[in-house]
């Protein structure tokens, strides 16, 4: 379970300066919930400050752009793939005295038609009063910043087995400064769910016809984008010519997938 400890400032001044702690877990939340079934996940939420603390908690859209990147949505705006409709949190406002802890429902009730992968987030942020004089020393003064810790979440039915994906454009990008050798490959989700992408290399001796494996990287790749991944020999190789490739699992009971490439080392 992740843990995430924020130390964050409210600014009403440059020279004032108020710190606020709080703790959230799990900042990522993977659901998996079925068509027409409803799934509850706990959130704890610690004050660690030495004041009684407002909190609330609010649902936020984002979507993803083409290269793999979350994208935050302007005030009022839904993406395409939204939960909102979905999630209900419970209580989505509540106080903590100093060193205390409350648990909260994130609630997902996918209707009958939901088929398909959905993500969102949540805000977690002490709640601030805005008083008519709060407001007048805002503007004077500069910006009033709100610490918030942000809990991911995603949907991906059980019973949607539209999985697929590709590797391909397998390329060395190491440099004269570097020790080892490295690489990149690109992963494109071509299916209709969030995937955990778990790439590693492989080479093979061309004289010798020795194999090795090298670690995995794992990357959650959107459906529609795509991700550069890195890779990377470890060790230096003795003189030879090799077949380098890089093979991509996914999982699901989809075969392996791979690109590959020749290199000689000197």
């Amino acid at each position: 379970m992740k843990r995430i400890i924020v130390q964050a400032l409210i600014m009403l001044i440059s020279t004032f300066i108020f710190a606020q702690d709080f703790e959230v877990s799990p900042v990522e939340i993977k659901f998996e919930a079925s068509v027409g079934e409803t799934v509850i996940k706990k959130v704890s939420i610690r004050n660690y400050s030495s004041t009684r603390q407002q909190f609330s908690a609010v649902y936020y859209d984002y979507e993803i752009d083409e290269n793999g990147k979350k994208v935050p949505l302007k005030n009022g705006e839904t993406s395409k793939h939204t939960m909102k409709d979905w999630i209900n949190i419970s209580p989505s406002f509540f106080e903590l005295n100093p060193n205390e802890e409350r648990i909260i429902d994130v609630t997902l009730s996918v209707p009958h038609d939901g088929t398909g992968a959905r993500w969102g987030k949540i805000g977690i942020q002490p709640a601030v009063e805005q008083t008519a004089s709060n407001v007048d020393k805002t503007v004077a003064t500069g910006v009033l910043v709100v610490p918030r810790i942000t809990i991911w979440l995603t949907q991906s039915p059980k019973g949607n087995s539209n999985y697929s994906a590709t590797i391909k454009d397998l390329v060395e990008t190491t440099t004269a400064n570097d020790t080892i050798r490295k690489f990149t490959a690109l992963v494109t989700n071509t299916g209709g769910n969030i995937i955990e992408a778990k790439v590693f290399l492989t080479i093979a001796n061309l004289m010798s016809a020795s194999e090795k494996k090298y670690p995995t990287n794992t990357q959650k790749i959107y459906p529609g984008s795509s991700k550069t991944i890195e890779l990377r020999i470890p060790e230096k190789l003795s003189p030879g010519r090799y077949v380098v490739a890089a093979i991509l699992d996914y999982g699901h009971r989809k075969p392996l997938e791979g690109t590959q490439i020749i290199i000689e080392q000197k």
